[in-house]
């Protein structure tokens, strides 16, 4: 079984883990078509035993929706794969691009979507998405709701698979922190955030609930965004009138806040943050450092006592997913969620739930693992136990496996 894979998201090597396993599989081949750069991280692995990896150039590099390769219907033709696997949304051009290769050389093939929210796009989106819906054999849903959304749209609900993502629960996993806690000041409970500076991201409330914690706490932002530098300032301006650098000031014990980020004019929130640190006299307590790469990751979760992703739902998005739960579920460190979108459908059971947009809800669960240890103990084990049965790498491929069988029969 012949399958070629295109995916812009391969450009980095975590996204290889799922397709490693899956090239164990007996009798399938396995060859990746992968940009040779993506906005700004380029390809560094060019190799690998286990499958084939292609490079190939991207025209309009770092648009989601419109990218295409110029030299698709060469690598096609080279590979004449069994199945072609497009990793990628059914609006995109690029999807439509590998799919009408595909029927010109009669070819399986299958797209993945994470949309959950039913849009009707413009034109020429809206004939891409009824060209690829018409001619794609099969589609991987990310959750639940993108299922019933393809199946409103009239794709066969008998040719969709439901499939989460995975982790490498090898990498994610509860190791030392101590040294780098130190290294970072964290010498307190420390409630974590990681994901994009964006203000769908919930960022917002999350701020709210943490100026009204008055125990001793660290807080600890690590992301970034494309449009980072205006949630920064939205940040820093928010902060100012919730008054919540004045509330920390006023905490007899002590606070940290960590905020981890770029952005071209970084330079001017970083001054605005230490000058109001400095008015205060807590400007000790304020780190401002750079984006971490993705291999840090891990060592940035366990620096965490608990994770908080507060996502907010808009007319556009909703949380796709939340991938950042598993890891830090894998990590063994309690996570909260807000009950958009997919949120409560990774968290299960394993960690807790809060309404988005309300900070009350939100601070009273932050309040409960803050004081219960055994809580934050339970669901640290719930957590690990939870992604082990559901969202490692191996469950991914396996079922991955499955549909390409499927398909093939």
């Amino acid at each position: 079984m012949k399958i070629l894979v295109i995916w812009k998201a391969l450009v980095a090597d975590a996204y290889h883990k799922r397709f490693e396993k899956l090239a164990s599989f007996k009798g399938v081949e396995l060859n990746l078509i992968v940009p040779t750069s993506w906005n700004k991280t380029s390809l560094k692995k060019k190799f690998c035993r286990e499958y084939r990896i292609i490079p190939a150039r991207v025209m309009l590099n770092g648009y989601n929706h419109f990218h295409w390769y110029p030299e698709l219907s060469r690598i096609v033709l080279q590979v004449q794969p069994d199945i072609f696997h497009i990793e990628e949304e059914h609006y995109s051009y690029v999807t439509f691009q590998a799919i009408s290769l595909a029927r010109k050389n009669n070819i399986r093939c299958l797209f993945a979507s994470l949309q959950n929210i039913y849009k009707k796009y413009p034109f020429p989106f809206s004939w891409i998405e009824r060209y690829n819906l018409k001619n794609a054999d099969y589609a991987i849903a990310g959750n639940k709701e993108a299922k019933v959304i393809l199946a409103r749209k009239g794709f066969d609900k008998d040719h969709i698979s439901i499939l989460p993502q995975g982790v490498d629960t090898l990498l994610f996993c509860k190791m030392e922190s101590t040294k780098l806690r130190s290294k970072l000041r964290l010498d307190a409970f420390t409630i974590g955030y990681l994901g994009r500076f964006v203000i769908e991201k919930g960022i917002m409330g999350l701020l709210q609930a943490v100026s009204r914690i008055s125990s001793r706490v660290n807080f600890l932002i690590v992301g970034s965004g494309e449009p980072e530098y205006k949630i920064k300032f939205k940040i820093e301006e928010e902060g100012r009138r919730l008054g919540l650098l004045q509330a920390v000031s006023r905490i007899s014990s002590r606070v940290n806040f960590l905020i981890v980020g770029s952005g071209e004019p970084e330079y001017k929130i970083k001054f605005k943050i230490e000058e109001e640190g400095r008015r205060l006299g807590i400007l000790e307590r304020i780190r401002i450092i750079d984006t971490i790469p993705s291999s840090q990751v891990p060592d940035y979760l366990n620096c965490m006592d608990c994770l908080v992703l507060p996502s907010h739902t808009t007319n556009k998005w909703k949380e796709q997913f939340g991938r950042v739960l598993i890891e830090a579920m894998a990590c063994e460190v309690p996570v909260i969620g807000s009950d958009s979108g997919e949120i409560p459908n990774v968290i299960g059971d394993s960690g807790l739930i809060f309404k988005e947009g309300d900070v009350g809800d939100l601070y009273s669960k932050l309040d409960v693992l803050i004081n219960n240890k055994n809580v934050r103990v339970e669901f640290a084990e719930k957590g690990r136990q939870r992604v082990l049965n559901h969202f490692t790498q191996e469950k991914v491929a396996k079922e991955t496996y499955k549909i390409y069988q499927k398909m093939m029969s």
